[in-house]
């Protein structure tokens, strides 16, 4: 992280840090590169990070015209490009739980983007089917909502539900 007051070293850092992970990401994938390439998560959390040191530095004023129209136009897709990366790596991760008792399930986030751990839901976190299975019914239903899912059948089957849709294939 950039100190703060920011300076225009920190956005040069940052912006060859970018460069660098878009080279890495073109020679990793074309070559035989023995590292794993930058992920598109990895280089869109280096674009919003350049964004933040770019405001930090002297606010919308400061930025070049073409990084003041792809602010307006196109910073609000690739972050919810990022909030739907990050969904579906936690899913990834809850599927993969599956297969590995011992790893706890990741915290998958609402379809708002929300933690559902965090406040304004308080929810109890799920990190393996017993947990689910324990679940308060308003806290089910406050999941199952939140995931956009319906609330509706049997305790058995909302569970079931809601395990499926954070990756949870299992005997359940």
């Amino acid at each position: 992280m950039a100190a703060l007051p920011a300076l225009l070293a920190d956005l040069t850092n940052a912006h060859d840090y970018n460069q660098r992970l878009a080279a890495a990401r073109t020679a990793t994938r074309y070559g035989p590169g023995g590292l794993p390439a930058p992920t598109a998560l990895d280089i869109a959390e280096g674009l919003v990070y350049e964004k933040a040191i770019m405001e930090l530095v002297g606010g919308p004023g400061a930025m070049p015209a073409w990084f003041q129209t792809w602010n307006a136009n196109d910073f609000q897709p690739l972050k919810d490009t990022v909030d739907a990366i990050r969904i579906d790596l936690a899913t990834f991760r809850v599927q993969v739980a599956t297969f590995r008792a011992q790893v706890p399930f990741e915290v998958v986030p609402f379809v708002s983007g929300d933690d559902p751990t965090d406040a304004p839901h308080n929810l109890p976190a799920i990190q393996n089917t017993t947990d689910i299975t324990l679940l308060a019914p308003a806290d089910l239903t406050t999941y199952l909502t939140g995931y956009g899912l319906s609330a509706q059948g049997n305790p058995v089957v909302r569970a079931r539900r809601l395990a499926r849709h954070i990756g949870y294939f299992g005997q359940f």
